[in-house]
């Protein structure tokens, strides 16, 4: 049963209608000449009250939910989106792991069933890698911890985006 039909048969539709759309405890920050707004709102999905994240940036805004019980975590990702922004690293990181690896781009091209060219644009910061080719990438230069090194560097796409 979803969410929403459990918390209107526990409290009823008129409480689920009030609730809705309600945003509270706005908080405004300047980041770096941006702005950064964090508020509490009832989300109807969740049926709950949930903490958004706002960064305006260039005409822009970038959007987080989080269900934590405090703001701390809003805020963290509000100043961690606008340094991301302002400074992407996951260009750098990539060529750098993958010329410390033992991989030409051409190997890494021809095992991955990429293009060089694609290989270079990531590295260019030109473009990011989608999921599954960042996976192979992954899996062909760290072997066993792959994983781990997928979590960050998607980290970083997620934010950079």
């Amino acid at each position: 049963m979803s969410y929403r039909r459990t918390y209107i048969r526990r409290n009823g539709r008129t409480q689920y209608r009030e609730n809705s759309g309600q945003r509270r405890d706005e908080q405004r920050f300047d980041i770096n000449g941006d702005t950064g707004v964090v508020c509490r709102y009832w989300s109807p999905i969740y049926c709950m009250w949930v903490w958004e994240a706002q960064l305006m940036r260039e005409g822009l805004i970038y959007k987080r939910e989080f269900t934590g019980a405090d703001a701390l975590e809003a805020k963290l990702w509000l100043y961690s989106k606008q340094d991301a922004l302002q400074n992407p690293q996951f260009a750098r990181t990539i060529g750098e792991y993958i010329t410390d690896s033992n991989f030409t781009h051409e190997d890494l091209a021809s095992l991955s069933d990429l293009t060089k060219a694609t290989i270079a644009k990531w590295i260019a910061g030109e473009m990011y890698p989608n999921i599954s080719s960042l996976v192979r990438i992954c899996k062909i230069i760290f072997e066993d911890e792959w994983f781990e090194k997928y979590e960050v560097l998607s980290q970083m796409i997620e934010l950079e985006r």
